[in-house]
């Protein structure tokens, strides 16, 4: 099987500038360090060999992704597509991208979606129509909602 070729990493925009690999970050993240015609140069090499951030090594590295998580119990109501609306709007305005899924109603899932999004480092959840009855969910989903707030996440629940 031949070697498939893999998209530019940072590596590589750091040998094609001839600069160190922490020079080439601190240069396309904006961080102090570097000068402007340094970072001017490492910025349009990385353009020319079509370089993007890894968002996911940038939030292992940094502790969050520039992305908010929704949680609905079904995309395709009305009511929920109009929060899922209004979600995007202030995500993208602000650079972020949103995550959405659906519950169906399960509050099983709702856990689970919780969790998935906390393992993709989102800074923010919006839970949309959550509020089960069941004392053992609440409990469960009350935990994981503590437990990201108090590692500085952010949420918010439209019920």
């Amino acid at each position: 099987m031949a070697d498939r070729p893999h998209p530019p990493r940072l590596v590589d925009v750091a040998k094609a500038a001839g600069v160190s690999l922490a020079t080439a970050s601190r240069a396309l993240t904006g961080s102090t360090g570097v000068s402007a015609q340094v970072a001017a140069h490492v910025q349009a090499v990385a353009s020319q060999v079509g370089y993007v951030p890894n968002s996911h090594a940038r939030a292992l590295a940094g502790g969050q992704a520039s992305m908010v998580g929704l949680i609905v119990h079904d995309v395709g109501d009305p009511y929920f597509g109009e929060i899922a609306r209004g979600v995007l709007r202030e995500t993208e305005s602000r650079g972020y991208l949103a995550l959405i899924s659906q519950t169906e109603r399960d509050p099983r899932a709702e856990l689970a979606r919780i969790r998935a999004l906390r393992a993709h480092r989102v800074t923010s959840i919006v839970l949309a129509g959550s509020g089960y009855v069941d004392a053992g969910t609440e409990a469960d989903i009350a935990t994981e909602v503590r437990s990201f707030t108090a590692a500085g996440g952010r949420v918010a629940v439209i019920g």
